[in-house]
């Protein structure tokens, strides 16, 4: 398992309310003054990472400079995580950020059961929702994307419904996720990022997307020519930083109609990476793939 955790530093932590402290008294102010953030115990738990961390560690504390951009963007801004990596324009502050403080999903169940459950939750249960962002920070540059947009399809936790009703549009991140940096383009740089945003039918497969740094500007990938998100299960986006192609494989019976699904990733010379759907009902017939998304199940 590629594990690439080039400066990260994890936690949670409030930007309006952390404040430099002394070093004669810092560490056990800091423990206290962080627990009235956080009444959540999940989200306490993470909370106590970042207060020890963050502390101890410079690489993980915003400059105040950083702070006050990001709450130019975010007046109530609640940070998450932070990760630095080197970029082609220089040293790169990365954030998670949330418009404000993010709950704990409480739709999903402890124990999926039902198929929709299990399609809507398998890897959200307990994941923080609310307005999250990718903040990039590099000198002179800041530079934000919205990831709500990823999440609203019925394939994640806004899917689920509580009498009757559908839950509002939310991004969904594991109280611990950390930024996984890896080297997609092969440029030699390990600066884009990989999230998962939701799952396939019954849960099969995983659907992750890739954040990159195209002309000192943060975008996630997309296909030139449906200018949809790329989408591929993680160990497939690994392939490719590692191969330069990547393939996800989906099948579920009858209940996806009989139909093979796959997904394609493959980097050219110069880098440029692109992608294919792809479907059939004979998949040892290699002439039997079709580009595109199946519109019907297959013939029985």
């Amino acid at each position: 398992m590629l594990k690439l955790l080039s400066g990260v530093k994890r936690g949670i932590f409030d930007v309006n309310v952390r404040r430099p402290l002394k070093r004669t008294s810092y560490l056990a102010f800091g423990l206290l003054a962080s627990l009235p953030l956080i009444s959540d115990p999940s989200l306490l738990r993470a909370q106590t990472l970042s207060s020890r961390r963050a502390i101890a560690d410079k690489s993980f504390s915003l400059t105040q400079g950083q702070r006050d951009s990001l709450r130019a963007l975010f007046p109530n801004v609640f940070v998450q995580t932070v990760a630095t990596t080197k970029g082609r324009w220089g040293p790169e502050t990365w954030v998670v950020a949330w418009e404000q403080k993010p709950i704990t999903e409480n739709r999903c169940p402890e124990i999926p059961t039902a198929a929709y459950d299990i399609q809507s939750c398998t890897g959200f249960q307990h994941a923080l929702s609310g307005n999250a962002h990718i903040v990039r920070l590099t000198k002179g540059v800041i530079d934000s994307i919205a990831l709500t947009q990823f999440f609203q399809h019925d394939a994640n936790p806004s899917g689920v419904e509580i009498d009757g009703e559908r839950g509002t549009r939310q991004s969904f991140l594991p109280s611990d996720f950390e930024f996984e940096f890896v080297d997609l383009n092969a440029d030699g740089l390990r600066n884009e990022i990989l999230l998962h945003v939701g799952n396939g039918p019954y849960a099969y497969i995983e659907y992750w997307i890739a954040f990159a740094v195209t002309d000192n500007k943060l975008h996630v990938m997309r296909s030139p020519e449906t200018n949809k998100p790329l989408i591929g299960n993680r160990d497939a986006w690994l392939s490719l930083a590692q191969t330069g192609h990547g393939q996800s494989d989906l099948y579920c019976g009858v209940r996806c109609g009989g139909v093979f699904q796959r997904w394609t990733l493959d980097r050219d010379s110069t880098g440029r990476i692109r992608g294919q759907s792809l479907w059939t009902c004979t998949p040892d017939d290699a002439r039997g793939w079709k580009i595109g998304e199946p519109q019907h199940g297959c013939p029985e």
